[in-house]
Protein backbone atom coordinates (compact mmCIF):
# COMPACT_ATOMS: atom_id res chain seq x y z
CA UNK A 1 0.00 0.00 0.00
CA UNK A 2 1.23 3.66 -1.11
CA UNK A 3 1.74 5.80 2.09
CA UNK A 4 0.16 9.43 1.53
CA UNK A 5 1.49 12.71 1.39
CA UNK A 6 0.86 13.74 4.71
CA UNK A 7 1.43 9.98 5.71
CA UNK A 8 2.36 6.60 5.85
CA UNK A 9 -0.21 3.71 6.06
CA UNK A 10 0.25 3.00 9.95
CA UNK A 11 -0.97 6.32 11.19
CA UNK A 12 2.20 8.35 11.19
CA UNK A 13 1.61 11.85 11.80
CA UNK A 14 2.38 14.12 8.78
CA UNK A 15 5.86 16.06 9.14
CA UNK A 16 4.31 19.15 9.99
CA UNK A 17 1.93 17.84 12.88
CA UNK A 18 3.25 18.99 16.21
CA UNK A 19 5.71 16.86 17.67
CA UNK A 20 5.19 15.47 21.31
CA UNK A 21 7.81 15.88 23.58
CA UNK A 22 9.33 13.01 24.17
CA UNK A 23 9.34 11.72 27.61
CA UNK A 24 12.01 12.58 29.94
CA UNK A 25 14.61 9.90 30.98
CA UNK A 26 14.02 9.04 34.61
CA UNK A 27 17.29 8.13 36.26
CA UNK A 28 17.74 4.57 37.98
CA UNK A 29 17.34 5.21 41.42
CA UNK A 30 19.53 3.57 43.97
CA UNK A 31 17.93 2.17 47.10
CA UNK A 32 18.02 3.74 50.20
CA UNK A 33 20.57 1.27 51.86
CA UNK A 34 22.72 2.64 48.79
CA UNK A 35 22.67 6.51 49.52
CA UNK A 36 23.36 5.99 52.80
CA UNK A 37 26.17 3.68 52.57
CA UNK A 38 27.57 6.06 49.57
CA UNK A 39 26.87 9.16 51.67
CA UNK A 40 28.43 7.64 55.32
CA UNK A 41 31.91 6.89 53.03
CA UNK A 42 31.68 10.26 51.46
CA UNK A 43 34.42 13.08 52.92
CA UNK A 44 31.83 15.27 54.02
CA UNK A 45 30.46 12.70 56.30
CA UNK A 46 33.85 12.26 58.36
CA UNK A 47 32.35 13.78 61.40
CA UNK A 48 28.82 11.64 60.72
CA UNK A 49 31.09 8.22 60.79
CA UNK A 50 33.17 9.68 63.64
CA UNK A 51 29.43 9.97 65.67
CA UNK A 52 28.68 6.22 64.77
CA UNK A 53 32.08 5.10 66.05
CA UNK A 54 31.47 6.70 69.45
CA UNK A 55 27.51 5.91 69.66
CA UNK A 56 28.65 1.68 68.95
CA UNK A 57 31.85 2.22 71.13
CA UNK A 58 29.38 3.20 74.24
CA UNK A 59 26.88 0.93 73.28
CA UNK A 60 29.08 -2.23 73.70
CA UNK A 61 31.57 -0.95 75.94
CA UNK A 62 28.45 -0.52 78.72
CA UNK A 63 26.87 -3.98 77.34
CA UNK A 64 30.15 -5.82 77.78
CA UNK A 65 30.57 -4.27 81.52
CA UNK A 66 27.27 -5.48 82.38
CA UNK A 67 27.91 -9.13 81.36
CA UNK A 68 31.20 -9.10 83.43
CA UNK A 69 29.43 -7.24 86.23
CA UNK A 70 31.71 -5.23 86.83
CA UNK A 71 30.34 -2.29 89.35
CA UNK A 72 31.40 1.08 87.84
CA UNK A 73 31.00 -0.05 84.11
CA UNK A 74 30.25 3.80 83.45
CA UNK A 75 33.97 3.87 83.52
CA UNK A 76 34.19 1.06 80.75
CA UNK A 77 32.06 3.72 78.69
CA UNK A 78 33.85 6.72 79.47
CA UNK A 79 36.96 5.40 78.14
CA UNK A 80 35.40 4.01 74.96
CA UNK A 81 34.36 7.50 74.17
CA UNK A 82 37.56 9.18 75.11
CA UNK A 83 39.77 6.52 73.30
CA UNK A 84 38.32 6.49 69.76
CA UNK A 85 39.58 9.31 67.53
CA UNK A 86 39.63 10.18 64.13
CA UNK A 87 41.76 7.47 63.02
CA UNK A 88 42.94 4.18 63.90
CA UNK A 89 46.62 5.19 64.37
CA UNK A 90 45.54 8.21 67.42
CA UNK A 91 42.84 5.48 68.99
CA UNK A 92 45.92 3.00 69.59
CA UNK A 93 47.78 5.69 71.02
CA UNK A 94 44.91 6.77 72.96
CA UNK A 95 44.03 3.28 74.38
CA UNK A 96 47.88 2.78 75.25
CA UNK A 97 48.34 5.69 77.30
CA UNK A 98 44.22 4.59 78.83
CA UNK A 99 45.69 1.31 80.01
CA UNK A 100 49.32 2.76 80.96
CA UNK A 101 48.11 5.46 83.16
CA UNK A 102 45.33 3.59 84.59
CA UNK A 103 47.46 0.75 85.57
CA UNK A 104 50.00 2.80 87.21
CA UNK A 105 47.67 5.54 89.23
CA UNK A 106 46.00 2.47 90.67
CA UNK A 107 49.06 0.82 92.22
CA UNK A 108 49.71 3.85 93.32
CA UNK A 109 46.86 4.71 94.55
CA UNK A 110 46.10 1.71 95.97
CA UNK A 111 49.27 1.76 97.94
CA UNK A 112 48.78 5.03 99.67
CA UNK A 113 45.19 4.04 100.42
CA UNK A 114 46.90 1.30 102.01
CA UNK A 115 49.51 2.37 103.96
CA UNK A 116 47.94 5.75 105.24
CA UNK A 117 45.85 5.84 108.30
CA UNK A 118 42.27 5.63 108.21
CA UNK A 119 41.98 9.69 109.56
CA UNK A 120 41.42 12.78 107.58
CA UNK A 121 44.62 13.74 108.18
CA UNK A 122 45.86 10.14 106.61
CA UNK A 123 44.00 10.92 103.79
CA UNK A 124 44.76 13.94 102.92
CA UNK A 125 48.23 12.59 103.12
CA UNK A 126 48.03 9.83 101.11
CA UNK A 127 46.44 12.09 98.60
CA UNK A 128 48.81 14.48 98.50
CA UNK A 129 51.96 12.19 97.73
CA UNK A 130 49.87 10.09 95.96
CA UNK A 131 49.13 12.77 93.29
CA UNK A 132 52.51 14.56 93.55
CA UNK A 133 54.41 11.65 92.80
CA UNK A 134 52.12 10.38 89.67
CA UNK A 135 51.98 14.20 88.39
CA UNK A 136 55.65 14.34 88.64
CA UNK A 137 56.04 11.33 86.62
CA UNK A 138 53.03 13.26 84.07
CA UNK A 139 55.02 15.58 83.42
CA UNK A 140 57.98 13.61 81.74
CA UNK A 141 55.74 11.09 80.13
CA UNK A 142 52.09 12.29 79.06
CA UNK A 143 50.70 9.23 78.38
CA UNK A 144 50.65 8.95 82.54
CA UNK A 145 48.08 11.88 82.41
CA UNK A 146 45.75 10.18 83.80
CA UNK A 147 47.06 8.34 86.64
CA UNK A 148 46.69 10.82 89.06
CA UNK A 149 42.81 10.74 88.35
CA UNK A 150 43.11 7.22 88.90
CA UNK A 151 44.78 7.47 92.06
CA UNK A 152 42.44 9.76 93.32
CA UNK A 153 39.59 7.47 92.70
CA UNK A 154 41.32 4.88 94.49
CA UNK A 155 41.36 6.68 97.48
CA UNK A 156 38.85 8.29 98.11
CA UNK A 157 36.01 6.20 95.83
CA UNK A 158 33.50 4.54 97.86
CA UNK A 159 34.20 0.86 95.98
CA UNK A 160 37.78 0.85 98.02
CA UNK A 161 36.45 1.25 100.90
CA UNK A 162 33.47 -1.75 100.10
CA UNK A 163 35.91 -4.28 98.53
CA UNK A 164 39.35 -3.50 99.58
CA UNK A 165 42.39 -2.03 97.85
CA UNK A 166 43.86 -4.78 96.04
CA UNK A 167 40.03 -5.54 94.54
CA UNK A 168 39.32 -2.32 93.80
CA UNK A 169 42.47 -1.64 91.81
CA UNK A 170 42.25 -5.01 89.90
CA UNK A 171 38.32 -3.74 88.90
CA UNK A 172 39.59 -0.14 88.12
CA UNK A 173 41.90 -1.41 85.58
CA UNK A 174 39.06 -4.35 83.84
CA UNK A 175 36.71 -1.57 83.06
CA UNK A 176 39.23 0.50 81.86
CA UNK A 177 40.80 -2.32 79.71
CA UNK A 178 37.39 -3.35 78.24
CA UNK A 179 36.33 0.48 77.42
CA UNK A 180 39.86 0.70 75.82
CA UNK A 181 39.10 -2.88 74.17
CA UNK A 182 36.17 -2.17 72.71
CA UNK A 183 37.43 1.79 71.42
CA UNK A 184 40.12 -0.17 69.66
CA UNK A 185 37.74 -2.88 68.11
CA UNK A 186 35.47 -0.54 67.12
CA UNK A 187 37.75 2.31 65.13
CA UNK A 188 39.21 -1.29 63.46
CA UNK A 189 36.08 -2.89 62.47
CA UNK A 190 33.11 0.19 62.37
CA UNK A 191 34.23 2.66 59.95
CA UNK A 192 38.05 2.30 59.96
CA UNK A 193 40.13 5.47 59.06
CA UNK A 194 43.66 4.96 58.45
CA UNK A 195 45.73 7.59 59.33
CA UNK A 196 47.59 7.59 56.15
CA UNK A 197 44.53 8.11 54.46
CA UNK A 198 44.48 11.43 56.38
CA UNK A 199 48.01 12.39 55.55
CA UNK A 200 47.01 12.13 51.85
CA UNK A 201 43.79 14.04 52.11
CA UNK A 202 45.44 16.99 54.06
CA UNK A 203 48.48 17.13 51.71
CA UNK A 204 46.09 17.50 49.00
CA UNK A 205 44.32 20.75 50.96
CA UNK A 206 47.75 22.18 51.69
CA UNK A 207 48.93 21.73 48.25
CA UNK A 208 45.80 23.18 47.14
CA UNK A 209 46.17 26.18 49.18
CA UNK A 210 49.51 26.73 48.69
CA UNK A 211 48.56 26.72 44.82
CA UNK A 212 45.86 29.18 45.61
CA UNK A 213 49.17 31.60 47.56
CA UNK A 214 51.37 31.88 44.74
CA UNK A 215 48.44 33.12 42.58
CA UNK A 216 48.16 35.65 44.73
CA UNK A 217 51.56 36.43 44.62
CA UNK A 218 51.85 36.16 40.67
CA UNK A 219 48.45 38.29 40.15
CA UNK A 220 49.98 40.99 42.86
CA UNK A 221 52.85 41.65 40.66
CA UNK A 222 50.20 43.31 38.56
CA UNK A 223 47.85 44.73 41.38
CA UNK A 224 49.14 44.54 45.34
CA UNK A 225 45.61 41.87 47.54
CA UNK A 226 44.59 42.85 50.53
CA UNK A 227 46.49 41.52 53.24
CA UNK A 228 43.47 40.11 54.90
CA UNK A 229 42.88 36.97 52.47
CA UNK A 230 46.56 36.34 52.39
CA UNK A 231 47.09 36.39 56.59
CA UNK A 232 44.33 33.26 56.56
CA UNK A 233 45.62 31.28 53.82
CA UNK A 234 49.34 31.43 55.70
CA UNK A 235 47.20 30.66 58.80
CA UNK A 236 45.41 27.23 56.94
CA UNK A 237 48.44 25.95 55.80
CA UNK A 238 50.18 26.22 58.89
CA UNK A 239 47.80 24.51 60.86
CA UNK A 240 47.65 21.71 57.80
CA UNK A 241 50.90 21.38 57.90
CA UNK A 242 50.70 20.65 62.14
CA UNK A 243 47.76 18.57 61.20
CA UNK A 244 49.75 16.34 58.62
CA UNK A 245 52.63 16.32 61.73
CA UNK A 246 50.04 14.80 63.79
CA UNK A 247 48.76 12.19 61.36
CA UNK A 248 52.39 10.83 60.64
CA UNK A 249 52.67 10.32 64.02
CA UNK A 250 49.52 8.17 64.33
CA UNK A 251 50.06 6.15 61.19
CA UNK A 252 53.65 4.93 63.45
CA UNK A 253 51.21 3.42 65.58
CA UNK A 254 49.28 1.67 63.22
CA UNK A 255 52.38 0.32 61.87
CA UNK A 256 53.96 -1.01 64.81
CA UNK A 257 51.09 -2.43 65.79
CA UNK A 258 51.05 -4.44 62.34
CA UNK A 259 47.51 -2.77 61.91
CA UNK A 260 48.24 -0.92 58.50
CA UNK A 261 51.07 -3.09 56.10
CA UNK A 262 51.80 0.44 54.72
CA UNK A 263 54.95 3.00 55.88
CA UNK A 264 53.62 6.51 55.68
CA UNK A 265 56.34 9.06 54.54
CA UNK A 266 57.48 10.84 56.89
CA UNK A 267 58.79 13.27 54.79
CA UNK A 268 56.09 14.83 53.14
CA UNK A 269 55.53 17.37 56.19
CA UNK A 270 59.33 18.27 55.95
CA UNK A 271 59.03 19.01 52.15
CA UNK A 272 55.87 20.57 52.52
CA UNK A 273 57.34 22.85 55.24
CA UNK A 274 59.91 23.47 52.88
CA UNK A 275 58.02 24.91 50.33
CA UNK A 276 55.89 26.54 52.46
CA UNK A 277 58.65 28.01 53.74
CA UNK A 278 59.77 29.01 49.93
CA UNK A 279 56.51 30.70 49.36
CA UNK A 280 56.93 32.94 52.22
CA UNK A 281 59.91 34.42 50.74
CA UNK A 282 58.78 35.00 47.62
CA UNK A 283 55.80 36.95 49.03
CA UNK A 284 58.33 38.55 51.43
CA UNK A 285 60.36 39.44 47.50
CA UNK A 286 57.06 40.60 45.37
CA UNK A 287 54.91 42.17 48.48
CA UNK A 288 56.45 45.64 47.76
CA UNK A 289 56.84 45.24 44.05
CA UNK A 290 59.98 44.92 42.03
CA UNK A 291 62.44 47.81 41.69
CA UNK A 292 61.62 49.87 38.95
CA UNK A 293 64.61 49.15 36.50
CA UNK A 294 64.13 45.23 37.18
CA UNK A 295 60.38 44.74 36.89
CA UNK A 296 60.39 45.32 33.01
CA UNK A 297 62.45 42.49 32.68
CA UNK A 298 61.06 40.48 35.59
CA UNK A 299 57.22 40.85 36.33
CA UNK A 300 56.00 38.99 33.56
CA UNK A 301 58.71 35.99 34.02
CA UNK A 302 58.40 35.65 37.24
CA UNK A 303 54.07 35.23 37.45
CA UNK A 304 54.94 32.93 34.58
CA UNK A 305 56.91 30.94 37.23
CA UNK A 306 54.29 31.35 40.23
CA UNK A 307 51.56 30.21 38.33
CA UNK A 308 53.10 26.94 36.37
CA UNK A 309 54.76 26.26 40.22
CA UNK A 310 50.92 26.79 40.90
CA UNK A 311 49.67 24.38 38.58
CA UNK A 312 51.96 21.84 39.00
CA UNK A 313 50.86 22.06 42.93
CA UNK A 314 47.65 21.35 41.80
CA UNK A 315 48.43 18.53 39.25
CA UNK A 316 50.36 16.97 42.16
CA UNK A 317 47.01 17.16 44.43
CA UNK A 318 44.66 15.42 42.02
CA UNK A 319 47.58 12.52 41.75
CA UNK A 320 47.39 12.19 45.19
CA UNK A 321 44.05 12.01 45.45
CA UNK A 322 43.94 9.25 42.43
CA UNK A 323 46.55 7.29 44.38
CA UNK A 324 48.60 7.75 41.71
CA UNK A 325 52.27 8.64 41.11
CA UNK A 326 53.03 11.63 39.20
CA UNK A 327 54.98 11.63 35.96
CA UNK A 328 58.55 12.22 36.39
CA UNK A 329 59.58 15.77 36.54
CA UNK A 330 61.48 17.27 34.20
CA UNK A 331 62.03 20.88 35.16
CA UNK A 332 59.74 24.22 34.12
CA UNK A 333 60.81 26.26 30.67
CA UNK A 334 59.26 28.83 32.56
CA UNK A 335 62.28 28.81 35.22
CA UNK A 336 64.46 28.91 32.40
CA UNK A 337 62.81 32.00 30.88
CA UNK A 338 63.21 33.98 34.08
CA UNK A 339 66.94 33.31 34.71
CA UNK A 340 67.41 34.46 30.73
CA UNK A 341 65.31 37.65 31.88
CA UNK A 342 67.04 37.83 35.17
CA UNK A 343 70.64 37.54 33.48
CA UNK A 344 69.47 40.31 30.99
CA UNK A 345 68.13 42.81 33.13
CA UNK A 346 71.46 42.17 35.57
CA UNK A 347 73.54 42.94 32.30
CA UNK A 348 71.00 45.98 31.50
CA UNK A 349 71.05 47.79 35.07
CA UNK A 350 73.74 49.54 36.60
CA UNK A 351 74.45 48.16 40.08
CA UNK A 352 74.21 51.42 41.90
CA UNK A 353 70.68 51.81 40.59
CA UNK A 354 69.45 49.43 43.23
CA UNK A 355 70.67 49.71 46.90
CA UNK A 356 70.75 47.02 49.36
CA UNK A 357 67.49 46.12 49.90
CA UNK A 358 66.45 46.13 46.16
CA UNK A 359 69.18 43.80 45.47
CA UNK A 360 68.42 41.93 48.60
CA UNK A 361 64.56 41.46 47.00
CA UNK A 362 65.56 40.49 43.54
CA UNK A 363 68.04 37.84 44.60
CA UNK A 364 65.74 36.37 47.27
CA UNK A 365 63.61 36.16 44.40
CA UNK A 366 65.76 34.31 41.91
CA UNK A 367 67.05 31.99 44.73
CA UNK A 368 62.83 31.47 46.48
CA UNK A 369 61.98 30.28 42.90
CA UNK A 370 64.74 27.93 42.32
CA UNK A 371 64.28 26.47 45.68
CA UNK A 372 60.72 25.81 45.18
CA UNK A 373 61.53 24.37 42.06
CA UNK A 374 64.12 21.87 43.32
CA UNK A 375 61.48 20.92 46.47
CA UNK A 376 58.34 20.58 44.16
CA UNK A 377 60.69 17.98 42.32
CA UNK A 378 61.36 16.47 45.56
CA UNK A 379 57.92 16.49 46.86
CA UNK A 380 56.84 14.42 43.83
CA UNK A 381 58.88 11.97 45.05
CA UNK A 382 57.39 11.96 48.30
CA UNK A 383 53.98 11.40 46.91
CA UNK A 384 55.20 8.10 45.02
CA UNK A 385 56.34 6.52 48.53
CA UNK A 386 52.97 7.73 49.83
CA UNK A 387 51.02 6.38 47.05
CA UNK A 388 53.26 2.87 46.79
CA UNK A 389 55.08 2.47 49.55
CA UNK A 390 57.83 0.01 50.66
CA UNK A 391 58.38 -1.88 54.15
CA UNK A 392 61.71 -1.73 55.90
Amino acid sequence: MRASLDGDEEGTPPKDAPQAPAPTPVAEKASPTARAWRWMRSRRSARARHAVRVAVAAAASYALATVFSLPQGYWAVITAIVVVQASLGATVGASRDRMIGTAAGAAVGALAAWLAPKTLGGEIAALAVSVGVLGWAAAARPSLKIAPVTAVIMILGSTSSQRGFLEAAGLRVAEIAVGAAIGLAVALFVFPARARDIVSAKAQEVMKDLAELLGLYAARLDSPPQAEPLTALHDKIRAGLSAIETAVGEASHESAIRLSGALTADAIPRTLWRLRNDAVMIGRCTAPGLPAPMAAHLAEPAQAVLRADAARLTALAATLAAGQRPAAYVGRPQLGDFRAAFQAAEAETRPAALNFDQLEQVFGLAYALSAFDLNLADLADRISELVAPTAD
